[in-house]
């Protein structure tokens, strides 16, 4: 596995070499993600269940706040069981949790997380709990003997703990998970009796653990694409840890992966600089001129446009430069052409929604297809939506031959960092 790593102009990425082709794709930029707030709650809007929450100095330097979960720890000038609906003027903690995005103002929770190297901690919720990329039976060892040497610190409904996947080393020790999780919550603990000035600043994450974020983010990813490649090839999946390969574009980079506690976590990890004079910017190049390009060649002959209105992304998938424009029903093989091109087109897109960092209603027409073939090509749509990081749903294609996805917002979308 190759990660390579390149900055430009206050922008990091990340990218994911499987096989020789760029998979997938992490933007580093300046954002205020993550970050906990002491907010001043400005207006309910009771229509839509939520509150508009003042974060910055400036009147308009508000956030959107879903009103579904509200700890009531996190509200700091009364006691909210009390009376437990927020109103105008309350003084809440909220975290930053999705940038704004065009008209949209910023998204803000309640249930406050602080993320580290083996734990993730978060007021308003319960019980200890492991990462799914962990195997079954190692994960079920790892919670009961995290949970006994807690000791119940993590049975009340103030504080969960999700394990993650580095907690599962052998080396790793239930007294340095515990450490690391007692750090957050004492960190927490501070924020919920806070009494300064309201709207303030109380935590933004330190950048060494945005790099160390986004190193687990794209293995994370890896480990997903290798699973499913393996079921593919009808293999049994590899729990062995593979070697890693970092390559950074300069030495600035190099020196914040091994700042970032990365190579510590995964000793199989070798890290080089490529240095300006290799190929490596031309590779990436190529890949962020594809994932801003409006039109992409597809091997099997047809070609995929891209497009955004205000509301969504469509995607169409032409062949008007293939066999199927003279006769639809054209086979090549065992399959007909549309259905080629289609499986083809599933592959090429589901990698370029994931890589262009699309989110919202995704539209996709697709070429005339049997109803066998439309199956095939749903479900190959499915299978590859499981591997994302970031929540991605196929709900179904159309009786107009439209496949229809919705994708969780995560971040900002390539092509806005890009232009920028």
């Amino acid at each position: 596995m190759e990660i390579v790593i390149t900055e430009e102009a206050h922008k990091r990425f990340y990218y994911l070499y499987h096989d020789g082709r760029a998979e997938y794709l992490e933007e580093e930029y300046e954002t205020g993600l993550g970050n906990i707030y002491a907010g001043k709650v400005v207006r309910i809007q009771k229509g839509i269940d939520a509150a508009f929450v003042q974060i910055g100095p400036e009147k308009g330097d508000t956030g959107f706040l879903p009103l579904k979960e509200i700890p009531a720890a996190v509200v700091l000038n009364r006691d909210f069981t009390v009376n437990p609906q927020l109103k105008a003027g309350d003084v809440v903690l909220v975290q930053l949790s999705a940038d704004e995005a065009g008209e949209k103002k910023p998204k803000l929770k309640c249930t406050l997380t602080l993320s580290g190297k083996y734990v993730t901690v978060t007021l308003g919720r319960q019980g200890i709990g492991a990462s799914k990329q962990i195997e079954k039976e190692t994960r079920a060892a790892l919670i009961k003997r995290v949970k006994e040497y807690a000791r119940g610190r993590f049975d009340t409904e103030v504080y969960g703990l999700l394990l993650r996947t580095e907690s599962s080393a052998k080396r790793v020790t239930s007294k340095e998970i515990l450490q690391e999780a007692n750090r957050f919550t004492s960190m927490l603990d501070s924020y919920c009796m806070y009494v300064g000035p309201a709207p303030s600043l109380l935590y933004s994450r330190p950048h060494e653990e945005n790099v160390l974020e986004h190193l687990l983010g794209v293995l994370h990813f890896s480990q997903r694409l290798s699973l499913m490649t393996a079921a593919e090839n009808d293999k049994e999946y590899s729990t062995k840890k593979n070697s890693i390969r970092v390559i950074a574009q300069n030495d600035h980079l190099q020196k914040l992966i091994y700042d970032s506690g990365f190579t510590y976590m995964r000793p199989e990890t070798t890290v080089c600089v490529a240095g300006n004079e290799s190929d490596l910017l031309a590779r990436t190049g190529k890949v962020l001129a594809d994932c801003t390009s409006k039109k992409l060649y597809l091997n099997s002959g047809g070609v995929l446009y891209f497009d955004k209105t205000q509301a969504l992304y469509a995607i169409d998938v032409n062949t008007a430069h293939t066999s199927l424009r003279a006769n639809p029903k054209v086979k090549e093989g065992k399959m007909t052409l549309a259905e080629k091109i289609s499986l083809e087109a599933a592959d090429v897109i589901m990698r370029q929604i994931r890589m262009r960092n699309y989110s919202g209603i995704i539209l996709i027409d697709l070429p005339t297809l049997t109803k066998a073939a439309k199956g095939r090509v749903l479900q190959r749509f499915r299978t590859l939506a499981e591997i994302d990081n970031v929540h991605t749903k196929v709900h179904d294609i159309t009786a107009l031959g439209i496949a229809e996805i919705t994708r969780e917002r995560i971040g900002k979308p390539l092509e806005g960092l890009v232009s920028s």
